[in-house]
């Protein structure tokens, strides 16, 4: 049984088709990037995962059981900033807020808050509000409170589409870095290919609207990723060229 399957997921919106009929195996520990052309429906298919938004046909299902709703072991990552962090919050409280309902006591709490704070590179801000924060640090609290929530699974929606090219090189070796520590799951939407093939072990492929399933390939890139090195192998160059002619035919 695949730790989470998609089978047969469409979703229309009024007379607008969406996704048609895809269908989709992740197993546990995987990181999976998806790519496809502008509007092609890939946010909308990480939100059907996430339970945030219903399919209008076909399923979900996580460890064997249905998603008809948002899971606690999934959690959400959005580019938006100001969707990922409740901006009334300070880091630290940010960090807290998905584990003051599990019966943990406050000095635990603490103690958490002040390890993934740090373990993202924030030590020294725990007290800052989201807007006193640049993107990328903003983003970094996001994947902190990730951690602490103990996600099984990090739904990433176009996370760094929004940051400075060092940030996004930055911000990109830290997930990996965690994906790899903490044996997450992570599917990773990004509109940039060479991103894509960076970060994952396989790239899902979809197509124009109404979105169905066009490839699914393997990276087979080895780990850990240098952002010089490994961007200038001959198997790296091949997967851009192969996956440039798939979204972006001439």
């Amino acid at each position: 049984m695949s730790f989470l399957s998609l089978q047969g997921v469409s979703r229309t919106f009024g007379s607008f088709t969406a996704l048609e009929g895809l269908s989709l195996e992740v197993e546990r520990g995987e990181f999976l990037a998806i790519v496809g052309p502008s509007g092609c429906g890939k946010s909308t298919l990480l939100q059907i995962i996430g339970g945030l938004l219903a399919p209008s046909g076909g399923s979900v299902r996580f460890g064997g059981a249905a998603v008809s709703g948002p899971r606690r072991e999934m959690i959400y990552v959005f580019q938006q900033y100001n969707r990922s962090l409740f901006p009334w919050r300070t880091v630290r409280r940010n960090v807290a807020f998905g584990l003051e309902d599990t019966g943990l006591d406050r000095v635990e709490i603490e103690r958490k808050c002040a390890e993934y704070i740090e373990l993202v590179g924030l030590k020294g801000f725990a007290e800052h509000y989201p807007h006193q924060l640049s993107g990328g640090m903003q983003q970094r609290v996001a994947v902190a409170r990730a951690l602490a929530f103990g996600a099984d699974v990090v739904l990433m929606d176009e996370p760094f589409g929004s940051v400075d090219a060092q940030t996004r090189a930055d911000l990109q070796d830290l997930v990996l870095r965690l994906w790899r520590e903490y044996r997450l799951t992570v599917l990773f939407v990004t509109h940039d290919i060479d991103e894509a093939i960076y970060v994952s072990q396989k790239v899902l492929v979809l197509s124009r609207a109404p979105a169905r399933v066009r490839a699914v390939l393997a990276t087979d890139l080895p780990y850990p990723r240098h952002q010089v090195k490994t961007k200038e192998t001959p198997a790296y160059l091949a997967h851009r060229r192969d996956l440039y002619s798939m979204v972006m035919p001439a």
